[in-house]
């Protein structure tokens, strides 16, 4: 078993080390990024996504029943769960009124 031990850098050996990466980063002509940033992206790719699901239900409810009801807007932002969007963005598709849709958001915000 492997075992790891964190180390808090000097302030000296911080500035070494940034100053190396970004020696490397110029000599490869790339950009390197820390785990933290990069969940960080993920995190953000993520979170527009699900912007995006969320706008494209509002548009589909626009587009089927007219404009939507600033309740299904509201009920929409309470949604966290990526899975849920999904099914949101199909039965958008689907319902057969803007109530069964918006019953359905509300079922999701809730629990």
């Amino acid at each position: 078993m492997v075992s790891a031990t964190l180390v808090e850098p000097t302030d000296e050996l911080y500035q070494d080390f940034v100053a190396g990466v970004a020696l490397l980063e110029e000599e490869l002509d790339v950009t390197l990024i820390t785990r933290s940033e990069r969940n960080g992206i993920k995190k953000g790719r993520e979170q527009g996504r699900e912007e995006g699901r969320r706008r494209s239900i509002m548009d589909f409810a626009e587009a089927r029943f007219g404009a939507p009801a600033l309740e299904l807007e509201a009920a929409l932002e309470r949604v966290s769960s990526s899975d849920a969007l999904k099914r949101l963005t199909r039965l958008a598709a689907t319902a057969a009124s803007l109530e069964e849709l918006l019953e359905a958001v509300r079922a999701e915000s809730a629990g």
